[in-house]
């Protein structure tokens, strides 16, 4: 073994309190305690090599004034925005498209055919406060995209500007 570990020692914010128990997930693992009490089980190439120095707690100690403040901002938006009862982004205003898309058009997905000679069928939906509003089902993906657009501009555009104002309103702000 290149680094030996012994019980008790620290490495960064970690103290070693255990070794491997024979369970399968813990085979290159070891069982350290945070300064802050936090148990984990860790890797040990991550804590003989330094990338592992903490459970996060510390992570703000490395942060400059700049990122602080930043951070202290972007919780003043998030707070105000949630008070109103709103998201930071809604579908279609900015939100990005699911990796999993076949289609590349949130709230659109391709049906699956019946038979093999049938043309391919678009569903198109949306989730509003948490309930799924069927759309339709459309022969072609211009058509299901058009519907699932008109359906963001009907239930999220007032939200999403109201989202904005207040974004807009506290760019200003210094942090």
């Amino acid at each position: 073994m290149r680094h030996p570990l012994t019980l008790g020692q620290q490495i960064g914010y970690w103290t070693i309190i255990g070794f491997p128990d024979g369970k399968p997930e813990h085979k290159h693992k070891i069982c350290c305690r945070c300064v802050c009490g936090t148990v984990r089980w860790i890797y040990r190439q991550t804590l003989t090599n330094g990338t592992s120095r903490s459970c996060g707690c510390r992570r703000h100690e490395r942060a400059n004034a700049q990122q602080i403040a930043g951070k202290e901002k972007g919780k003043r938006v998030m707070s105000s925005i949630h008070q109103a009862h709103l998201a930071p982004k809604y579908a279609g205003f900015g939100r990005k498209t699911n990796r999993n898309s076949t289609t590349g058009v949130p709230g659109v997905s391709l049906m699956p055919n019946s038979s093999k000679s049938a043309p391919p069928r678009y569903r198109a939906q949306i989730s509003v406060n948490g309930k799924q509003i069927y759309l339709g089902c459309f022969e072609n993906l211009e058509d299901a995209k058009q519907a699932r657009k008109a359906a963001e501009q009907h239930y999220f555009k007032e939200k999403a500007q109201k989202a904005a104002h207040i974004k807009e309103s506290t760019k200003g702000d210094k942090p």
